[in-house]
């Protein structure tokens, strides 16, 4: 099953994804941050985990020039944000890694884990305790070192069962689904969250940072050959004249 290591510690959280492809955080919300969005029906911002993402995603490289190239550096962005409810009597997905939306292949890994296999993570929030029988999503422990060619064993598919307040980080190679719900209870989760722009003006630098408001180098999602942010900015200034 997957490993449970508490947030505190992001050596032993990155430790667990090299070597099984997920892990469940414990102590990554405040459950009663998680029942305030349960009860609200609005997706916020959880705690950034900037450190362990961006360890396995941050792409650096020299740009080709004959004179004066330095190494540019960017971080990872939020690219996709869902709320998820598994209802009663939903079947499970297949079993699938989220990297073939990016047309991933992938060579088998027999030495262990090489940074920069990856474009991508995944979150999970639950908003209630996850079980197999309300259709905790299934994990294969150590997916992500497999041959493109190989194909997942239902059998070999664990439930990652959390507790409010934990959440589940996994590469996107990895391969997992959404668990079936035989039970007459939903299953609610949120995979990332969506914010007004009135809301996104009052995070942090960082915050608009993780989200792509704010731009590592000006050539990756500019808007108008800007960062994105200047748009609220802008009509911010509109308003005050």
């Amino acid at each position: 099953m997957a490993q449970r290591i508490s947030l505190d510690d992001p050596d032993r959280v990155i430790q667990a994804i090299e070597s099984d492809g997920g892990v469940i955080l414990t102590g990554f919300s405040d459950v009663a941050d998680v029942k305030k969005v349960n009860a609200d029906a609005t997706p916020f911002l959880e705690n950034i985990i900037e450190e362990i993402v961006n360890h396995f995603l941050r792409t650096e490289s020299v740009p080709y020039n004959d004179k004066g190239s330095i190494p540019i550096s960017t971080d990872a962005i939020l690219s996709a944000s869902a709320t998820l409810d598994i209802g009663p009597g939903v079947q499970a997905q297949d079993l699938h890694r989220d990297d073939f939306i990016w047309q991933q292949t992938h060579r088998a890994q027999s030495e262990g884990y090489k940074l920069g296999s990856d474009v991508g993570m995944g979150l999970l929030v639950p908003g209630v305790r996850t079980r197999r029988e309300n259709g905790a999503t299934l994990f294969v422990p150590a997916s992500h070192l497999w041959d493109h060619s190989r194909r997942p064993q239902v059998q070999e598919a664990v439930a990652v069962e959390m507790d409010v307040g934990e959440a589940f980080l996994f590469l996107a190679s990895t391969v997992h689904a959404g668990g079936a719900n035989s039970t007459s209870e939903g299953r609610p989760e949120n995979q990332h969250m969506w914010f007004t722009k009135e809301e996104v003006r009052t995070w942090s630098s960082a915050a608009q940072k993780q989200a792509g408001y704010l731009l590592d180098n000006p050539f990756l999602g500019h808007c108008n050959e800007a960062d994105p942010i200047e748009l609220f900015r802008a009509s911010d200034r509109m308003m005050e004249e």
